[in-house]
């Protein structure tokens, strides 16, 4: 190998280091549009997917794409299209319409379902990469039933706020993940009527730090220029 290719390799590394030490933000709520869901139930590139399940630590049935909806309200995924629920869904225009909204034009939402399968609705991050990550999640006051908010990280939980009807926050600013494990927002229905669960969400995730393997990457390269160098003031 020569020092030229070395050294391209060795800027091309720098190059994607500074990209993943800025950060790669993935934002539900932004990503969240008609572009990327009426064509399937992932969005964008199974970062994001939507589904629902019994319980609050139970296998997700991803919505299929058959089930994605769009009308004068806004645009998601429901299995019941007589009420609609479960669903994520995003508003388009201040709902209800008249008076003062409860939910605003571009709020991303859930709501949990009336069966026994059906209970939570979820919203399911895939990681890319593995390395520490920011996670923020935040939910609404919303409607008026109480719901159950949970956050889980491959199953388990990172936090619970059961039957409540206050906004709140979860943000851990050194999650560790490897990549393809799961951090899911399940909104259940909590201790009363499913039927005022709609709840504004969000979660966005930021990757923190270089990954160690573009780290070791680059690490050969230097020690491939060093040596290099070395033998050419040898010669």
């Amino acid at each position: 190998m020569t020092k030229s290719t070395l050294m391209a390799g060795l800027i091309l590394s720098l190059s994607m280091i500074g990209t993943a030490a800025a950060g790669f933000i993935y934002d539900a709520k932004a990503d969240f549009t008609t572009t990327n869901l009426a064509s399937g139930a992932n969005n964008p590139n199974g970062v994001w997917s939507y589904g629902y399940s019994g319980t609050s630590t139970g296998l997700m049935t991803k919505y299929l794409s058959t089930q994605y909806f769009s009308n004068s309200d806004g645009f998601g995924f429901r299995i019941n299209p007589a009420d609609v629920t479960p669903n994520v869904l995003k508003f388009t225009q201040n709902w209800p319409g008249s008076g003062t909204p409860i939910f605003n034009a571009g709020d991303f939402a859930m709501h949990s379902g009336a069966n026994a399968n059906d209970n939570f609705s979820v919203l399911r991050f895939t990681a890319q990469y593995t390395g520490l990550h920011n996670l923020a999640v935040t939910w609404g006051v919303g409607n008026t039933g109480n719901v159950d908010v949970v956050v889980l990280r491959n199953g388990t939980a990172l936090n619970s706020s059961l039957n409540t009807n206050s906004a709140g926050s979860y943000n851990n600013n050194s999650l560790s993940l490897t990549a393809l494990d799961t951090i899911e927002l399940r909104i259940g229905r909590g201790n009363d009527t499913y039927g005022a669960d709609q709840t504004q969400v969000n979660m966005v995730l930021t990757t923190a730090v270089p990954e160690p393997s573009s780290l070791a990457c680059v690490s050969g390269l230097v020690a491939g220029l060093s040596v290099l160098s070395r033998r050419r003031r040898l010669a």
